[in-house]
């Protein structure tokens, strides 16, 4: 597995899903657009075809990449069910009618929501779309159902394949519960749904990467299922030194660099690898603030409210463009060397 075959892999395994689920043509055309879009966006092009609702910023996971949480910057909370609704009722027949789908995660653990599957199954009354389930996995819940639901794809981020550089990497999760959780899903996923299992390099678990497909494979699933991804240094322009020394200290060694996002010189200052900003989506915080970015996780911009206006009013005003060409042109102060 390589770290820079995560596009073409991603594909790959969700045409064969849809194939091995007999989706219609129309389903296939969706795929080909959303890759279209991939290419688009590392061309510089932008296109609302994904919206991220943060439904929980609240977190079990510490990991140790998450640098933010342990200054305590973020703020947290949950996202009512009551604003849910209302959010969805307000851009239901705009998400249909430009076929966008709605990524419910932002910040946090979604499953951590306890209305999380109300707010699921009031999407699909609406008949509003999900992209993507991004989760843990060390969650006490219903596997079986949530593997009902027509996700386009669900990611599982994992910090180690055995408990102790599991705990370690990711404290606050439980190694057990994430593998039992695991097993269920692949076992339950009758709508032959892509999950992707997504190791993050760090100094504690690098040992381990190659052998993350094996370990996806005696859980149920192939080793097409494994991802070997790549780590970043979020928004370092908003760290202090103390915050970076944490982050090198906990993450960073000889082994990790070829899989990190950035490089880095003796004092520690951080530098993209490259220049670009592969991050600019349209986010929705719990608290109703819309964002241009999804990596903008202290609301530095703020371009209007979801609960009080129309998306397509917010995303389509002027405000909104300037602010996202700016962050397309990485402008912003928070933007440099964003990784």
């Amino acid at each position: 597995m390589k770290t820079n075959s995560l596009f073409i892999k991603q594909l790959l395994l969700n045409f064969r899903a849809l194939r091995a689920s007999k989706k219609s043509i129309k389903e296939i055309i969706s795929l080909f657009l959303y890759a279209l879009q991939l290419i688009g966006q590392n061309l510089g092009f932008r296109f609302h075809d994904t919206i991220a609702i943060e439904i929980s910023n609240i977190c079990n996971a510490r990991c140790v990449w998450c640098w933010m949480y342990f200054p305590g910057k973020k703020d947290s909370g949950l996202m009512s069910f009551e604003d849910f609704k209302k959010l969805i009722d307000l851009n239901a027949s705009y998400f249909k009618r430009k076929n966008i789908k709605i990524l419910p995660y932002h910040r946090g653990e979604p499953l951590l929501h306890p209305c999380f599957f109300e707010m699921i199954d009031y999407c699909v009354k609406k008949g509003v779309r999900l992209r993507t389930l991004s989760t843990n996995l060390s969650v006490e819940i219903d596997i079986d159902r949530i593997m009902s639901y027509p996700f386009w794809s669900i990611w599982i981020t994992l910090g180690g394949i055995t408990k102790e550089v599991q705990e370690k990497v990711m404290p606050g999760t439980s190694f057990e519960l994430v593998k039992n959780n695991l097993r269920k899903m692949f076992l339950y996923n009758k709508l032959k749904i892509p999950i992707y299992v997504k190791m993050n390099p760090t100094k504690d678990n690098v040992h381990q990467i190659e052998k993350l497909g094996i370990f996806v494979k005696e859980l149920g699933g192939t080793e097409e299922n494994a991802v070997i991804g790549t780590t970043g240094f979020s928004l370092p322009a908003e760290a202090s030194e103390a915050d970076k020394e944490i982050f090198f200290k906990n993450v960073v060694s000889k082994d990790v660099e070829k899989y990190l996002r950035f490089t880095y010189d003796n004092n520690k200052n951080v530098v993209a690898k490259k220049h670009k900003c592969f991050f600019l989506m349209p986010t929705i915080k719990y608290n109703g603030v819309v964002a241009i970015c999804c990596h903008d996780q202290l609301s530095r911009i703020n371009v209007g409210n979801a609960f009080k206006a129309p998306l397509e009013k917010i995303l389509g005003s002027k405000e909104y463009k300037i602010n996202e060409t700016m962050g397309r042109r990485m402008a912003f102060f928070f933007c440099k060397n964003c990784n």
